[in-house]
């Protein structure tokens, strides 16, 4: 008996001191190890790491100016110079004039608990691209620096329009951003003008259900809206199993999409208006065995195509498969020309009406 209460007092013991540690001051504002350092010749961990190592600040905080030293390297890095340089061209790298660009320095080092707080929101501005589309950013002091280029008559899309910029180059996580950039090198953003618009026939995003036992469901574009085998446009046959293994839960599905006497053609550019005449196929087969590695298996998927229709219409759909709760076809967009044209250039002024 007396054995076993030393060894209950020993156990009671350590889960004291265990506890102590991790509870230990010190543990929240450590400084950042060397791995967590940009390369060699930086003079400050990227902000990434320091706010992981909670130097964020306050509105409290700030105001009253109780930060310790790792705060304040955190401020520092809402006040380094930014200097960017840019320049806005069409899809045939024509500059364009007079392109609005929309910047948003994240200057403010303010994380406040309160929505709408004033404090906590970072300034913006604006700038126009000249005669050479180019433009400059200088003045402007932050820790990172959103971009976004529009026109009017002219598309604008992620990656194409949009930029991140940071002046850590060295962190993994953030390698996808832009380096810095002098006026010889700029960061090139492309617009693609509009072309001719044309009457389409355009679904709002919608929800058919079409079941998980593999029967067909026929989706008219027209309307959006299920309709007897043998009357739609495009036809889904989606089949889940049952079973599922693992800590993630995975099942067999399978998902078949055809386009009774027409075809699909995956649609790879969302600038890309016109419909190719050629190279259709008349299903895809989707399937996703339990036995997946994890990365390669889900629950949804996406796909984005030109449609050629059995009775020789063209359309552009974006679709989302979700083999979920009672199995779906979501429409996140259709554009359907119901003249028989290949042009899916919409113009809201000329929207065409189901027949």
């Amino acid at each position: 008996m007396r054995r076993n209460y030393i060894i209950a007092l020993v156990v009671f013991a350590v889960m004291n001191l265990v506890a102590l540690w991790l509870l230990w001051p010190k543990r929240f504002t450590q400084q950042p190890t060397s791995a967590e350092k940009v390369s060699a010749g930086s003079a400050s961990p990227p902000v990434d790491t320091i706010a992981r190592n909670h130097a964020a600040v306050t509105a409290e905080q700030f105001d009253e100016g109780k930060l310790n030293p790792q705060q304040r390297e955190y401020l520092a890095e809402f006040k380094r110079p930014i200097n960017f340089y840019g320049m806005v061209v069409d899809e045939a790298r024509t500059p364009v004039e007079g392109a609005t660009v929309t910047l948003g320095p994240i200057d403010n080092p303010i994380m406040s608990d309160s929505p709408g707080d004033a404090r906590a929101q970072s300034s913006t501005s604006s700038a126009k691209s000249d005669a050479q589309g180019r433009f400059a950013v200088t003045g402007m002091r932050g820790s990172h620096l959103l971009v976004r280029v529009s026109k009017n008559g002219y598309y604008s899309a992620p990656n194409r329009s949009d930029a991140f910029f940071s002046h850590d180059t060295a962190d993994p996580v953030m390698n996808w951003r832009l380096l810095p950039r002098g006026p010889e090198e700029p960061a090139i953003f492309v617009l693609r003008k509009k072309g001719e618009g044309t009457p389409l026939i355009r679904l709002p995003h919608l929800s058919v259900i079409v079941g998980k036992d593999g029967r067909p469901v026929d989706i008219h574009l027209a309307t959006g809206r299920a309709v007897p085998v043998g009357q739609g446009d495009i036809r889904i046959e989606m089949s889940v199993g049952s079973e599922v293994v693992g800590p993630d839960r995975q099942y067999d599905w399978r998902c078949r999409i055809s386009v009774p006497g027409g075809g699909l053609l995956p649609r790879k550019d969302d600038f890309e208006f016109i419909a190719p005449e050629e190279g259709y196929q008349p299903e895809e087969i989707i399937e996703k065995p339990k036995s997946l590695p994890r990365d390669d298996w889900d629950t949804d998927v996406f796909r984005h195509y030109f449609v050629k229709t059995g009775s020789g219409n063209y359309a552009r759909v974006r679709l989302r498969l979700i083999t979920r709760n009672s199995g779906s076809c979501v429409i996140e967009e259709a554009y359907l020309n119901p003249a028989g044209s290949p042009n899916l250039e919409y113009d809201p002024s000329k929207q065409a009406s189901a027949r």
